[in-house]
């Protein structure tokens, strides 16, 4: 039984083993083919990690190239700017070595100057002092005599007293007595305004033209600003009745009354002022200034402004005849054709006779005493030279 059952189960068992390793076989094959995908599948992450890996590099890489790029042309550009810097400072330098050298050897020169004239001021300043003397007292000389500018003659007469001062030479004691005392009379000379009369002559100049004439119908064509008109005397007037006092409670007939009680005293006035102004009375001592044309009124005042502007160069050259002369006829001619009655050819009058007796020419002193006292000094010490040299 036992063998026969062994024999049942053998064919069994044989197959069972030839099933067996055919499974293990398929099996054993599908593993590897797992483990092979799988190993596909990480190689290709792999490769995808290191391709964009790659190409992150490479993005990298040309920013940075981009970035050293630009910074070189930064560089280039910067070096360009610091070796024109260098120039630029290099000619500076060049340049202020030139102005070292010029303001060296100016100092040099200035040094020698000052040398010379220590020596020249040491052994010969009487002479150098003289000669400015002699330059400054002549200018203030011609200032006197040929402009009569009194007032450059004193700023002349100070600078040649401080320069005496500052030189403090015992030979020169004399010439500085001299200057003060000179001095002393220039500032004590009157002065005379000139620009304040010449003043006074333009305004006299442009009054000419609106000035009344006493002929009748020659002032309708120049009289163009309103002529103040005289007052009347304290006799002439006639004065206007007072209105009487009336009480405002008062009724309206009595006010009425009190009001033409006033109107014969009120026509009275009227009526004499009309008749005041038909008839004038003025005395005239030239009859032949009413016969003036509107030629002749003209030509008069073109005569009288060319008076004025004669009398105004008269000023100016100091020549009081002439400037006298010219403002008495332009004053007579105002009190002979010129209606006198006007203020404002009243004013006009006053101010001529007054331009008339100002004084346009003082005394002014010379300064002699100066001038010979500086020739002493310097004939004084040209003596103990001259003597030196005979012997």
């Amino acid at each position: 039984m036992t063998d026969i059952t062994s024999e049942i189960e053998a064919p069994a068992r044989q197959a069972a083993a030839e099933t067996q390793p055919e499974s293990a076989r398929r099996g054993g094959k599908g593993g590897w083919l797992t483990i092979l995908l799988l190993a596909v599948l990480v190689i290709a992450a792999l490769l995808s990690a290191l391709w964009y890996q790659r190409q992150e590099f490479q993005q990298g890489g040309r920013e940075l190239a981009g970035r050293l790029s630009t910074v070189e042309t930064q560089l280039q550009q910067t070096q360009r700017q610091a070796d024109e810097a260098r120039d630029i400072a290099q000619g500076q330098q060049a340049k202020v070595q030139a102005l070292e050298e010029k303001l060296t050897d100016l100092s040099s020169r200035y040094q020698v100057l000052e040398q010379a004239w220590q020596n020249l001021t040491d052994e010969g300043g009487d002479v150098v002092l003289s000669n400015d003397l002699d330059r400054i007292l002549t200018l203030a000389s011609q200032q006197l005599r040929l402009a009569g500018q009194v007032g450059n003659a004193i700023v002349a007469l100070e600078t040649a007293q401080a320069r005496l001062a500052s030189a403090d030479r015992p030979g020169f004691a004399m010439v500085l007595q001299a200057v003060n005392g000179d001095l002393e009379r220039l500032r004590m000379t009157p002065q005379v305004d000139i620009p304040a009369l010449s003043r006074r002559v333009d305004a006299l100049v442009r009054q000419i033209d609106t000035l009344p004439l006493l002929a009748p119908g020659v002032n309708a064509v120049i009289d163009t600003a309103p002529v103040a008109q005289p007052v009347a005397a304290a006799d002439d007037t006639v004065a206007l009745p007072a209105a009487p006092v009336v009480d405002p409670d008062a009724s309206w007939w009595v006010r009425w009354r009190a009001e033409m009680e006033t109107w014969p005293g009120r026509l009275g006035h009227a009526i004499a002022g009309e008749f005041s102004n038909l008839v004038k009375v003025q005395r005239i001592d030239a009859p032949d200034a009413l016969l003036l044309s509107p030629d002749q009124a003209s030509q008069l005042r073109s005569n009288l402004r060319q008076r004025l502007l004669t009398a105004q160069v008269a000023l100016l050259a100091r020549q009081p005849d002439v400037w006298k002369s010219e403002l008495d006829i332009v004053a007579r001619a105002l009190s002979q054709y010129f209606d006198m009655q006007n203020v404002d050819v009243a004013r006009a009058f006053a101010q001529v006779e007054a331009l008339a007796q100002a004084p346009i020419k003082a005394d002014i002193p010379d300064i002699g005493n100066s001038l010979h006292a500086l020739e002493a000094a310097r004939a004084k010490a040209a003596l103990p030279a001259e003597s030196g040299a005979q012997e």
